[in-house]
């Protein structure tokens, strides 16, 4: 910030004649604040630790054993477990659209436009506030666990399948719900679709709150729900023989 030349290098700051830790500085003014002094002291200890050489920089491959880079010896690497796998994996469900499969995806990997998030990313919001019950920041563990009508949303779900009521605490916890259910295989596999519809229902019906500026209440969230997930289960999964009567009662199979 006080550097006079701002497309200077860092050869044209250090004296060519001495060794390293002498400085050329051209600032527009000496540092004055407490930060500044300390950016100072870190930017030379920094330096200090560089020699510079004659000639042109270039890159060179840090493998095993060989300075040549190649795509063997980086499968070497993941092969032996070097280079560690993300934490999160998401495995889709066949019968839910890929755009909801895709928005689970990246609510897993905290990439939804919340409030906190558009901030994160200096971009202007009136508040931060949950659209739903506006008394904690808007994230995204918070819209789909934490917050009150999440939890009545659950809670009336969890009635709907017979389970447990559903405690949760991230987004990743909603999606390993089906595996402690005790219910059969195929209750296991439209359950977990159907958390994956259920985050999708309230995402929508948090947005249609903020744009449409449209009131939303528990009752329609589960209505819509049951609605969207009997018509993609039926169509999507090709189970031509259930019945309406049969998804609301939970006793598909």
């Amino acid at each position: 910030m006080l550097e006079s030349e701002k497309k200077c290098r860092v050869a044209d700051r250090i004296l060519a004649s001495t060794d390293r830790g002498q400085f050329c500085w051209k600032w527009k003014r000496m540092p004055r604040t407490a930060e500044e002094v300390q950016q100072l002291v870190d930017c030379c200890r920094i330096l200090n630790q560089i020699r510079l050489r004659a000639g042109r920089d270039s890159w060179r491959w840090l493998g095993h054993g060989s300075d040549t880079f190649s795509v063997a010896a980086v499968k070497k690497i993941v092969i032996q477990e070097e280079v560690q796998p993300t934490e999160v994996f998401f495995k889709w469900c066949k019968w839910v659209p890929s755009k909801c499969n895709i928005f689970m995806w990246r609510a897993t990997l905290d990439r939804l436009p919340t409030r906190v998030a558009l901030k994160r990313r200096n971009i202007l919001v009136e508040e931060q506030g949950c659209s739903f019950c506006g008394e904690f920041e808007e994230t995204v563990d918070h819209i789909f666990t934490e917050c009150r009508m999440a939890g009545e949303v659950w809670h009336a779900l969890s009635n709907w399948w017979q389970i447990p009521p559903i405690y949760a605490f991230s987004v990743r916890d909603l999606l390993v719900i089906h595996k402690h259910a005790k219910v059969s295989r195929v209750k296991k596999e439209v359950i977990r679709g159907l958390i994956i519809v259920a985050c999708w229902i309230m995402w929508k019906t948090r947005n249609e709150k903020i744009f449409s500026r449209r009131s939303c209440n528990v009752v329609e969230i589960i209505s819509a729900i049951q609605a969207i997930g009997y018509l993609w289960f039926k169509n999507r999964r090709k189970c031509k023989g259930i019945e309406w009567d049969s998804w609301v009662n939970f006793n598909m199979m």
